[in-house]
């Protein structure tokens, strides 16, 4: 994280002399960082990290750097919270071997979630977040075969037996 820390340092000051104004919200960016490394540890930060930077590549004026995007901070607290289970499951593992089992596959979020991903050189997989085919999200048969199973659930939890 020291290493993430001082990078960072080196682009805020770049980043300081074009947009001085915005100066207390990267901060404010590093604070959730570091925050979420504290809670969830280095790699689901690292991954939010990432993540978010590659939504504001898409949308800099929806995700101002003070801000929180929700799903990304969540999926990044669960991938922290999976891997402190696993390794309290296994505590003869070490850190560094139960490390590699928390980095999952980097799904492009623009691809999956809006109307697709307007990068000329994208870094993340245009991959499907469901069923990892080779569509989005959104066009998922999968996904849609699961939502109406859970559609077709009356109140009390059955199958829907009404004509």
């Amino acid at each position: 994280m020291a290493q993430w820390h001082e990078a960072f340092r080196i682009y805020g000051a770049i980043y300081f002399e074009k947009y001085p104004t915005e100066s207390p919200k990267l901060m404010k960016y590093a604070a959730i960082i570091a925050n979420l490394a504290e809670k969830a540890g280095i790699e689901a930060a690292f991954f939010y990290d990432q993540a978010y930077r590659q939504w504001r590549e898409v949308d800099p004026l929806h995700l101002p750097w003070d801000g929180v995007n929700g799903e990304l901070f969540n999926e990044a607290l669960a991938m922290g919270l999976i891997g402190k289970t696993n390794a309290m499951k296994q505590p003869f593992l070490t850190q560094s071997l139960t490390a590699p089992a928390l980095k999952q596959k980097r799904f492009c979020y623009a691809f999956n979630n809006e109307s697709g991903c307007t990068a000329r050189i994208c870094r993340y997989e245009h991959t499907c977040q469901v069923c990892v085919g080779d569509h989005s999200r959104r066009d998922c048969q999968q996904s849609k075969h699961e939502n109406a199973d859970s559609n077709s659930t009356n109140r009390r939890g059955g199958p829907d037996t009404s004509p």
